[in-house]
C-alpha cells in the first residue's frame, strides 16, 4: 500500500497508520511540526497559485509528516512507541527499570529502618511492655508494617492478660495464634476489597488457628487447675497452722548444726503460711 501523501486531516493519517503494520506508530509531535511546516510552504506557493490557477499547488501535511519522520528525533520517538506497543524492552530501558527498582527497594528499606517496636509500646518499661517487646523482637523481626505491628501488640496484650505463659512453648502457642489471626485479617481485607480469595488457603490458615485456640484452652484449664490446687493447699495449711496440728512435739536432745538448719527452714515455712 502506497502512502497517502495528500492527507491533511489528523484522523485520516492516524487511520492509515493504525491499519498499516509496516508503518511506525503515530507521533503527535511530528504531526504538529508537519502542520506548521505545511502552512509555511503553502504560503510560499500562494503567489504561484494566483498566477497559475490551472496549476495550483498545495503541500499536504501527510507528505511533510513522513518527511520529518525520517529525522532521528521523531524516528526515535516512533520506534520507542513501537517497542512499547509490542512489549519489547531495550537493554537501556531494562537498565533504567533496574535502577528504578533499586531506588524503590532502597526507599522501602529506609522506611523499614524508621520503624522501631519501642515506639508502638506505651508501657515499654512495665513487665508487660518488656514481654511484648521480647516477643516482637523474637518472632516478628522482619515485620515493618505499622498497622500490623499495632494489631499484634493489641493481641499480645489480650493473651497476656488471659493466659499464664510459663514456658517458651506457651509463648510460641500464643504467637502461632496471633500470626494466624494476622494472616486471616489480611485475607479478609483482600476478600472485601477485591471479592476474590483462595478458599483452600484460607481454610488451611483457619484450621491452624483453631488448632492453636484448642491448645490455648488446654493451657488455660491447666493453669486454672493448678491455681485451684494451690489455693486449696494454702487454705488447708493455714487451718493446720491455726489449729496447731503442724506443731511437732519436741524431743529432748542436744542440737547440732543440722538441727539449726531444719529449725530455720521450718520457721521460714511457717512465716510464709502466716503472711
Amino acid at each position: 500500500m502506497s502512502r497517502p501523501l495528500n492527507v491533511n486531516s489528523k484522523a485520516g493519517l492516524v487511520n492509515y497508520i493504525e491499519n498499516t503494520p509496516s508503518e511506525l506508530p503515530f507521533v503527535e509531535e511530528c504531526w504538529e511540526v508537519a502542520v506548521a511546516e505545511a502552512k509555511v510552504r503553502n504560503e510560499q506557493v500562494a503567489e504561484f497559485n494566483r498566477l497559475n490557477p490551472s496549476k495550483r499547488k498545495r503541500v499536504a501535511v501527510s507528505k511533510v509528516y513522513f518527511e520529518f519522520l525520517k529525522e532521528p528525533r521523531f524516528k526515535k520517538q516512533a520506534e520507542a512507541l513501537y517497542r512499547k506497543k509490542k512489549g519489547i524492552i531495550e537493554p537501556s530501558e531494562k537498565l533504567e527499570e533496574f535502577k528504578e527498582e533499586i531506588e524503590k527497594n532502597k526507599a522501602i528499606e529506609e522506611e523499614k529502618e524508621s520503624l522501631n517496636f519501642e515506639d508502638f509500646i506505651d508501657d515499654i518499661n512495665s513487665n508487660q511492655g518488656q514481654f511484648i517487646l521480647k516477643l516482637l523482637n523474637m518472632y516478628f523481626v522482619e515485620l515493618y508494617d505499622a498497622d500490623s505491628i499495632k494489631f499484634i501488640i493489641s493481641r499480645i496484650k489480650s493473651y497476656y492478660g488471659e493466659y499464664e505463659l510459663n514456658s517458651a512453648s506457651d509463648e510460641y502457642l500464643v504467637i502461632t495464634a496471633i500470626s494466624d489471626e494476622l494472616v486471616l485479617r489480611k485475607m479478609n481485607r483482600e476478600r472485601i476489597r477485591s471479592g476474590s480469595f483462595d478458599a483452600k488457603e484460607m481454610k488451611t490458615v483457619r484450621d491452624s488457628y483453631m488448632s492453636s485456640l484448642d491448645g490455648l484452652k488446654v493451657l488455660k484449664k491447666f493453669n486454672q487447675d493448678n491455681k485451684d490446687k494451690e489455693n486449696l493447699f494454702a487454705i488447708w495449711s493455714e487451718k493446720l497452722v491455726k489449729s496447731g496440728d503442724v506443731e511437732m512435739k519436741k524431743k529432748e536432745y542436744t542440737e547440732d548444726q543440722i538441727d539449726f538448719i531444719l529449725k530455720d527452714n521450718i520457721d521460714a515455712i511457717r512465716r510464709s503460711f502466716n503472711g
